[in-house]
């Protein structure tokens, strides 16, 4: 899995820089560079092909200043990918690492993430989707904090669809470990990163807290986002969330009461009130066909 033959500095940061010597690490190493798909703060991402068997896969490439062995959000998300076995978590292939740059070799999602999907589909889904997408994060999450993993970034851009029936929790770098393995207490998170509108409002209070109820709150921001095609307001005091939470509800048009409270407490200002995540595995997402009126095109059951 792991690719130890390092090449000297300055060819290292030709492969970081240079476009052609970039694609020449990458067929080194069996893969052809087909385009970036994606740029983010922890690295760039590129969709490439197995010269091998022809399948393609994505190239997450993250880069250090100092050894990327020493580098935490690359130490989270390789560490995290490597314990967690599940079938809606991004499933990784291959670690290619060098003193500076490491590459994880990842499943290739043919649809994007929801948060480009929406853009592309008028900002709305179809109520199998969402139902579907849904429970399908939220069972990829129940594998996180049964490994005692708090994913710590869920938001529409770290979904990603793979079809009308299969979506992937992915980016676990920003991941956190909430229990010592010799003492079985729990360790409370003191990193306050994560997408403004779907980070808890403990979190905003940059004071140290417990990982995985502030998870179950980005569930509840990721489905109202799902629903209505909106991002929450961002970085709201308590009083602002609260009124929110009222606007969801209405948002949601629904006569279901039960679903109501269900979102509610997945949002709730006190992270003790929120369900655990295997109560949310119990939970009917707020939609039905009644309450739930998409608009322009929607991704295709076929799909």
């Amino acid at each position: 899995m792991f690719d130890l033959n390092f090449p000297s500095g300055q060819q290292e940061m030709d492969y970081i820089t240079n476009p052609k010597k970039w694609s020449t690490f990458l067929s080194s190493n069996g893969y052809r560079k087909i385009t970036c798909i994606g740029h983010g703060s922890f690295g760039d991402v590129y969709a490439v092909s197995s010269l091998d068997s022809g399948v393609d896969l994505a190239v997450k490439r993250m880069v250090s200043r100092n050894n990327i062995t020493e580098d935490n959000t690359w130490l989270a998300e390789s560490q995290a990918l490597l314990k967690l076995d599940h079938e809606n978590i991004v499933q990784l292939k291959e670690i290619l690492i060098t003193p500076k740059m490491a590459c994880l070799v990842l499943e290739l999602a043919p649809y994007g993430n929801l948060e480009l999907l929406t853009e592309r589909l008028d900002k709305r889904f179809d109520v199998s989707f969402v139902i579907t997408a849904f429970q399908q994060t939220v069972s990829a999450v129940k594998c996180c904090h049964d490994n005692d993993i708090a994913h710590c970034d869920i938001n529409p851009s770290n979904i990603l669809v793979f079809s009308h029936h299969l979506v992937k929790l992915a980016d676990f770098g920003l991941s956190f470990r909430c229990r010592n393995v010799s003492s079985g207490k729990e360790i409370l998170c003191t990193d306050y990163l994560g997408h403004d509108s779907y980070i808890a409002p403990e979190v905003i209070k940059r004071q140290p807290f417990s990982a995985k109820p502030a998870d179950i709150w980005s569930l509840g921001c990721l489905l109202f986002f799902m629903i209505t095609g909106k991002h929450p307001a961002k970085n709201t005091n308590s009083n602002e969330l609260r009124a929110c939470i009222n606007e969801w509800m209405l948002a949601i048009s629904t006569s279901d009461d039960s679903s109501k409270v269900s979102l509610s407490n997945l949002c709730h200002t006190d992270p003790e009130l929120r369900p655990l995540i295997s109560e949310v595995i119990l939970i009917q997402p707020p939609c039905s066909e009644k309450s739930f009126r998409p608009h322009g095109n929607s991704i295709s059951k076929t799909e």
